[in-house]
């Protein structure tokens, strides 16, 4: 049977020995709190490191630039939380009074093209993307019957070796809605039912009839107010 003596003496060491290993999973903790801290940091510097310029300083863009006009609604958690997001454009054609920019993304819109340029511009419905993503900007120079148009067959072929972005869309809300699925390239609508471009990067005529089509709006800007 041991003394008081002995036991006392396994307490104290059984203290240290429990004091050491609640030492080390503090330290265990902290250092995990800190490598997350530091991954979403370095995640955000390097969106914003990656980030498009602003439309205020198209002045400075070139041809395949990137820059941000309009917004459009994500969510996260469902459809619990909203938040807006700058819509990436790439520069296409530019002079010393306008620029044609092409969505970076694809916007996914149900059914036929028709629907789709009609949900692009029609004035009289209570949204569509001219009104809500563009807020019925100014500065957007109608094409004809529309302010929001596409890529067409034309302009793909021959913007398509110099300008890498127009081989590849990808789905807008995956790309910001989502950490790590980015979603995987799709074909999109060439205007006037002219054709598509391939989720390959191809002119063509026709696509599987089963693959999801994206739309990529095209408008025209004004560079100054």
């Amino acid at each position: 049977m041991q003394n008081d003596g002995s036991l006392l003496e396994e307490k104290k060491k059984n203290y240290r020995f429990n004091k050491k290993e609640r030492t080390k999973k503090e330290i265990r903790s902290i250092r995990n709190i800190v490598i997350i801290v530091l991954l979403i940091a370095g995640f955000i510097i390097f969106k914003q490191v990656g980030k498009p310029q602003s439309f205020s300083n198209i002045s400075n863009a070139s041809i395949g630039d990137e820059v941000t006009f309009g917004h459009a609604r994500c969510h996260a958690l469902g459809w619990l939380w909203g938040y807006d997001v700058p819509i990436e454009w790439v520069v296409l054609e530019k002079d010393d009074d306008k620029v044609m920019l092409l969505s970076e993304y694809g916007f996914y819109y149900s059914g036929g093209y028709d629907e789709v340029i009609n949900s692009l511009n029609d004035l009289s419905r209570k949204h569509s993307f001219y009104s809500d993503n563009l807020d019925s900007d100014s500065r957007i120079i109608p094409v004809g019957d529309y302010y929001v148009t596409m890529l067409n067959r034309r302009e793909a072929e021959e913007k398509i070796e110099t300008i890498e972005q127009i081989k590849v869309c990808k789905p807008f809300l995956q790309q910001h809605e989502h950490l790590l699925s980015k979603g995987k390239p799709s074909a999109y609508w060439l205007y006037g039912m002219s054709g598509y471009v391939s989720k390959e990067g191809v002119v063509t005529n026709e696509v599987p009839s089963k693959e999801r089509i994206l739309c990529r709006p095209v408008i025209w800007v004004r560079i100054s107010e």
